[in-house]
């Protein structure tokens, strides 16, 4: 008879001899306006935590304790947890890199690449990285994206293509080097009617713009 009356007549009278209020859900509302509302009903944040979640809006309530809902007495502690919006990721420093050593240790952080163009650069190797749309050490997103601009490398000069055939291969040679072009393929053919080692045919034909380091097929007289 006395357990019974502690538990159902002296505890509940010790309860309610407290003003006893109800926890507001403020789960998925502005962190500043659940803080607001809470401090009006008498309650007093105890601690606020940030946690990163990509599904809720920077700034919103995760969770809180006690739930909401919950019968407490006034002036009871409330915790909270405010997302922190979408994790962020230090970047790394990629100028200087080639594109795939770039991409590999963006991948090691979470990261990757987005949109890449292309620069000429005489005094960079192609395919390094020449700037990155982030400066180094920038916090962003982990599912963002980083913009490159990568050297290919020196830009290539076009040349107008010398006439050469009824030269001597010898003046040949001087004129293809004087136009920054390469010997490609030398073909003798048999002609008695000019002297041996003249230019009876070319490729690319004289005219023709070309670009610089391009090869060049002569057929010469033999002997």
């Amino acid at each position: 008879i006395v357990m019974l009356l502690v538990d159902k007549i002296i505890m509940p009278a010790l309860v309610h001899s407290s003003s006893v209020v109800i926890v507001p859900v403020v789960v998925g509302r502005p962190s500043g306006e659940a803080i607001h509302d809470l401090t009006a009903l008498g309650f007093t944040i105890s601690q606020i935590d940030t946690h990163a979640d990509e599904r809720a809006e920077p700034g919103s309530v995760l969770y809180q304790s006690p739930y909401g809902g919950a019968e407490v007495k006034e002036g009871r502690k409330i915790f909270l947890i405010v997302s922190s919006g979408k994790e962020l990721q230090s970047l790394p420093n990629l100028v200087g890199l080639t594109l795939r050593d770039a991409k590999i240790k963006l991948q090691m952080v979470g990261l990757s690449v987005g949109e890449i163009s292309y620069e000429y650069n005489a005094g960079v190797p192609e395919v390094t990285v020449l700037r990155q749309s982030r400066a180094p050490g920038s916090r962003i997103a982990m599912d963002a994206a980083l913009a490159l601009v990568v050297s290919s490398g020196p830009q290539e000069q076009n040349v107008v293509m010398p006439a050469l055939v009824g030269r001597t291969l010898a003046e040949a040679q001087t004129y293809v080097q004087e136009a920054r072009l390469v010997f490609g393929q030398l073909t003798y053919k048999t002609n008695h009617n000019v002297l041996p080692s003249t230019v009876l045919e070319q490729h690319p034909a004289a005219g023709d713009t070309v670009k610089q380091g391009s090869p060049v097929q002569l057929t010469v007289a033999g002997e």
